[in-house]
């Protein structure tokens, strides 16, 4: 209100950062967009304002919805098909609330987000040597509740390897539609 916003849509969710730089909050080593519960709504269909402010010791993302409805059979992927560079370790411990409780350090987050509810049948997370141990985390699997039923995070229980190439299979249904989805990215030197 104190910024005269009035619109789109109404309050949808806040991410805070602890840091007054905007990019190391948002895409730095320990930035929202490397996190768990911080990144969901970056990856959201329905967000569609959103307001960035920062102090001398923190920094505010509002959104808020109103965003356009994806299409049928939509799936977006967190990294993106292709990407390179990708951090090899998630701070979990960092995260407030920890996703991986009694856990200090994981494997980057790896997310995938469907245009309708998701229900997962098969995952598997492979630097070529055969799967990697991971957690799966979306609603109904998540103890704070936070993560939407259009979203589903897998989590390896160890840092990635630096720069190394990772393919990930996930099959099940997208807003009740069977669906199979491969992709590739290759992580940076830290």
């Amino acid at each position: 209100k104190a910024a005269g916003f009035t619109g789109p849509g109404s309050a949808m969710f806040e991410v805070v950062h602890s840091i007054s730089d905007a990019h190391g909050a948002i895409l730095g080593e320990g930035g929202w967009i490397n996190t768990l519960y911080h990144r969901i709504p970056f990856v959201s269909f329905g967000a569609k304002g959103y307001g960035f402010g920062a102090s001398t010791k923190a920094s505010t993302i509002d959104f808020s919805s109103g965003g356009a409805k994806a299409a049928a059979g939509t799936l977006a992927t967190w990294p993106v098909d292709g990407d390179t560079a990708v951090w090899t370790t998630f701070r979990c411990a960092s995260e407030v609330p920890n996703p991986l409780p009694g856990q200090t350090f994981a494997g980057y987050p790896i997310s995938l987000t469907g245009a309708g509810a998701l229900t997962i049948t098969e995952h598997t997370v492979d630097a070529g040597a055969g799967p990697i141990e991971h957690v799966m985390l979306m609603k109904g699997a998540d103890s704070t509740g936070l993560i939407p039923a259009d979203q589903v995070y897998l989590i390896p229980k160890a840092p990635l390897k630096t720069s190394t190439k990772y393919t990930v299979k996930v099959a099940g249904t997208n807003g009740g539609a069977a669906f199979s989805k491969a992709w590739v990215f290759t992580t940076g030197t830290k």
